[in-house]
């Protein structure tokens, strides 16, 4: 069947309209080339084609489309990929956080190369050298048993080992002080950014509603799942959550990932967020 004058002029102004959208499109993408979190778009066409015989349909006619329709916008966006770059910044943001720990306990106990070994003490560390010169002045007391000079240097040797140690225990005391007062701050970081990921939720699902796709909402919401992976590990899941009859939104579950070391023990799955409903950590009173 073929295409009156009509439809020939509304079969134009459909392409120009589709031509017009996806020019946005790319203009948008381009703008926000720099824009940290943005997700390029990517516009979708359907072709508009009009079902069912015409009462004077001629058999030798060719029935065909009538033009373009703009169907969507949608976000070019790879979920496996998501899925990697979250688990590797958890992984990451661990071994950091670590890395950090073990550089304080370091700085601490570093008996590598340590003592003076111009006098001979061979460099075995600060520690390292104290024990040995407490053997070393037992080992002279038992030679030398009755002798005041030498139950002195025991004492004063086993003096000089307590006073490194209590030493060494207080800044390591004060490592752990910090250290918690870190993950103090890590949790008000991690509550933050569950309130921020629920409130997104319930924007974009009232957008859903009314047709929105609701996309720079969905950006913004993955920089901040994005930063809560490097905090803590997380699994996301995306479904399919029916409010009416025939009309689906998008639900967000986040549920705390596998921590344990052993990948045979699965440890707390609790759900920290679930739609529009979110939950908010706080820290033990005491450590173990």
């Amino acid at each position: 069947m073929g295409i009156g004058t009509f439809g020939s002029f509304t079969q134009a102004r459909l392409a120009i309209y589709a031509a017009q959208t996806g020019i946005t499109v790319t203009g948008n993408n381009i703008s926000n080339i720099n824009t940290p979190g943005y997700t390029r778009q990517r516009l979708n066409q359907v072709s508009l084609y009009a079902s069912g015989a015409d009462r004077y349909y001629a058999e030798g006619d060719v029935r065909t489309g009538q033009g373009a329709l703009v169907k969507s916008l949608s976000q070019i966006r790879s979920p496996y990929l998501d899925i990697r770059y979250r688990t590797l910044n958890a992984q990451m943001g661990y071994a950091d956080g670590r890395l950090e720990i073990l550089g304080e306990i370091k700085q601490i106990l570093d008996e590598v190369g340590a003592g003076d070994a111009s006098k001979g003490e061979g460099g075995f560390g600060i520690l390292g050298l104290e024990i040995s010169k407490l053997a070393e002045a037992f080992k002279n007391l038992v030679d030398q048993t009755g002798h005041q000079e030498y139950d002195n240097t025991v004492r004063m040797t086993a003096q000089n080992l307590v006073t490194l140690l209590n030493k060494y225990a207080n800044k390591l005391e004060e490592v752990q002080e910090n250290t918690v007062a870190n993950l103090e701050q890590n949790i008000e970081e991690v509550n933050g950014c569950l309130t921020t990921i629920r409130s997104l939720n319930e924007e974009i699902r009232k957008s859903e509603i009314h047709g929105d796709p609701a996309l720079e909402l969905r950006d913004e919401r993955n920089l901040q799942i994005d930063e809560l992976s490097e905090l803590i590990d997380i699994k996301v899941i995306y479904t399919e959550e029916e409010i009416a009859a025939g009309l689906k939104v998008e639900k967000l579950t986040i549920r705390l990932g596998n921590a344990n070391p052993d990948p045979t023990v699965e440890s707390d799955s609790a759900i920290l967020v679930d739609g529009i409903y979110a939950t908010q950590l706080e820290m033990p009173e005491s450590f173990p």
